[in-house]
């Protein structure tokens, strides 16, 4: 008995002599970045063009991030068109535990998730120091607007139970008016009006002048002559 208490006196003072950074998720090390793909970069996009997000959660903490939740809401005028598990026609919502998707097509075990045009959370279990997850949506503007897209929301519990909450970056994306044609661009060619070459004017006269002479010339010689 004298020993059992020996051990766990010495544990416990060994417990309390513990750095608290040794079990410390440090939310200044915990990383979540949002990347828009290269349409959105490259193109200028009009209502009714897909622009994927693709999020990152990497947890560069010493310790494991417990009972996650991640969330993000969308701005009026833009809406989530493919989530995680496919096109969004319609919300989803898993209650029980099932498996998601992820970016690079690998699954992560959730315990719930839900979807909506402008909204989504999910939750799991854990996600343990030097590790990361990565999950990708779809976005589409329903008008021509300059969007500032609220950054992504991890909320997670520490080793001791207590709560954190980090956000990402944001993402802003312009969308522009759709250009409307007039009757005259629908059924008539336009054509591109660039500077005269009059080198080039000037030397096709002189050849049809020429060609014209030449002909000429030849008609008249080869005309017979009159015997009046």
């Amino acid at each position: 008995m004298k020993g059992k208490s020996i051990f766990l006196l010495t544990l416990f003072l060994s417990l309390s002599l513990m750095p608290a950074s040794a079990f410390k998720t440090d939310p200044n090390k915990v990383s979540i970045i949002s990347i828009h793909d290269a349409a959105a970069l490259d193109n200028q996009l009009n209502p009714g063009t897909w622009v994927n997000i693709t999020v990152l959660i990497k947890n560069l903490s010493n310790d494991t991030m417990r009972n996650v939740n991640v969330s993000q809401s969308l701005p009026n005028d833009l809406e989530i068109v493919r989530s995680p598990f496919g096109n969004l026609t319609d919300v989803v919502n898993i209650t029980t535990p099932a498996e998601m998707p992820m970016a690079d097509g690998k699954m992560i075990h959730i315990n719930s998730a839900f979807f909506n045009k402008t909204y989504y959370r999910f939750n799991f279990d854990s996600l343990i120091n030097g590790s990361g997850i990565s999950f990708a949506i779809s976005v589409n503007a329903t008008r021509d607007k300059v969007f500032d897209i609220d950054p992504v929301t991890v909320d997670y519990l520490d080793h001791w139970g207590d709560p954190h909450t980090v956000t990402g970056n944001r993402v802003s994306l312009e969308f522009f008016p759709i250009e409307e044609k007039s009757d005259d661009d629908l059924y008539y060619p336009k054509f591109e009006v660039t500077d005269v070459d009059w080198t080039l004017v000037i030397s096709t006269t002189l050849a049809v002048i020429i060609g014209a002479s030449i002909l000429s010339a030849l008609v008249y010689f080869r005309k017979p002559f009159s015997t009046d």
